[in-house]
């Protein structure tokens, strides 16, 4: 390097990059749960869930195992859907469908006449999509006001919250204990430590061995009613993520 006149000074340093961790996310089978409304479907699901044979004997855990193969296996026969076969929205149709396949199919593909197809490809299934839009707007509204000049005013207004129920996100305030709404988060905070310390307000704890305290046995053989499982049952919402098991409350019911 040849000498020349500058103030820069040449540094020489090394560096260790630790790049981030891609978790992969395990996705359960993809159940329509719609289709337990279909009379067939639903007489499959019921015929092959419901010849469970348990040992009584059997430990609790097994029995656990057991009832959750054979919903999860009852739902893979009857209810399974490929991804292309569900639209994300109701005004996509099977043609369209058909389309999207193609689309990806050509998407990664190298030449120019690949290319010129996929580009065609895409514009056609925005067009598409947009007048698929429009004619299911039409009819959404066409129902509407049939349902409103039918009196069915109830009918109306749930068509019109589930078609258009968006999120709107919820005001971050608070009453304080006179009524007086409260928008700054200092006193928020002071309001939350005064409520938490009113809620927990009692003796002071010790490490003294607590007499005469009538302590439940965890170890006593109790078991669920079948009114207390049956309600349970009944009381569980529709429409709701899985929960640990990746099993929908639709199928349990």
């Amino acid at each position: 390097m040849a000498d020349i006149d500058s103030d820069h000074n040449l540094l020489m340093m090394k560096s260790n990059l630790q790049f981030k961790k891609i978790v992969t996310r395990k996705f359960s089978d993809r159940w329509h749960i719609n289709k337990l409304k279909e009379e067939k479907a639903n007489d499959k699901f019921k015929e092959l869930t419901n010849d469970i044979n348990i040992n009584e004997r059997t430990d609790i855990n097994n029995r656990w195992d057991i009832i959750k193969r054979t919903v999860t296996e009852a739902a893979s026969k009857t209810l399974k859907e490929n991804k292309t076969t569900v639209p994300r929205k109701e005004w996509i149709t099977a043609e369209i469908l058909s389309m999207i396949e193609e689309r990806r199919k050509l998407k990664n593909g190298t030449t120019l006449e690949s290319q010129r197809k996929y580009r065609e490809l895409r514009n056609l299934v925005i067009r598409k999509s947009k007048e698929a839009k429009k004619i299911f707007l039409e009819e959404k509204c066409k129902e509407i006001e049939m349902q409103m000049r039918n009196g069915s005013g109830d009918a109306a207004y749930k068509s019109v919250k589930n078609f258009f129920n968006d999120y709107k996100p919820k005001r971050g305030a608070i009453e304080d204990n006179n009524g007086v709404i409260i928008y700054e988060d200092i006193q928020k905070g002071d309001i939350w430590e005064n409520y938490l310390e009113q809620l927990y307000e009692g003796p002071e704890l010790t490490g003294e061995k607590i007499e005469n305290e009538e302590v439940m046995d965890n170890s006593s053989n109790y078991s669920v009613l079948r009114e207390e499982f049956n309600k349970a049952l009944r009381d569980l919402k529709k429409k709701k993520a899985a929960g640990i098991d990746e099993i929908q409350a639709e199928l349990w019911k």
